[in-house]
């Protein structure tokens, strides 16, 4: 949806501010309240990327890999099918799930599909480079988890 949208229920830069406390409650705990955030999100813009990732990462906080990855893959891109950045964090999602093989397998399709100035593309390639081969070996991205990269990107909706 374009930022000069005429949605009668909120603003573009109000959808933004919503979507910056979603991410502030994820970071400070308040699970609950981010996943009511960003649901109310996504039935407001189902074909922006922004609120199933803000989903995914309430998930993530509160432990809950599997539950991300449904978010990300069955419903995020199911409304997005080509979206890079949903593909970033479900790629992201699988490696904490211990799917390290299903992670490395869609952060590459990243990589080899987005241009090489493109946010997304520089994010695959640091969680390729931390997403070890082995399946059985669980990767060092618990921290990233906290961190809501995609926040600085959201722009009035």
């Amino acid at each position: 949806m374009s930022p000069e949208s005429n949605d009668p229920v909120l603003a573009g830069e109000e959808i933004r501010l919503l979507a910056e406390i979603g991410y502030m409650a994820c970071g400070g705990g308040r699970i609950r309240s981010a996943r009511e955030i960003f649901e109310g999100l996504r039935h407001l813009r189902p074909d922006c990327a922004f609120p199933y990732i803000g989903l995914a990462m309430a998930c993530l906080s509160a432990g809950a890999p599997q539950e991300a990855i449904s978010v990300l893959r069955d419903q995020g891109l199911d409304a997005n099918p080509e979206d890079t950045e949903i593909k970033v964090f479900l790629g992201m999602a699988l490696a904490m799930a211990s799917r390290a093989h299903e992670s490395r397998r869609v952060l590459g399709e990243v990589v080899a599909a987005a241009d090489e100035t493109m946010p997304e593309r520089r994010l695959a390639e640091k969680l390729l480079a931390h997403t070890p081969a082995d399946a059985g070996a669980r990767p060092p991205l618990e921290p990233l988890a906290t961190q809501a990269p995609a926040r600085a990107r959201i722009q009035p909706v």
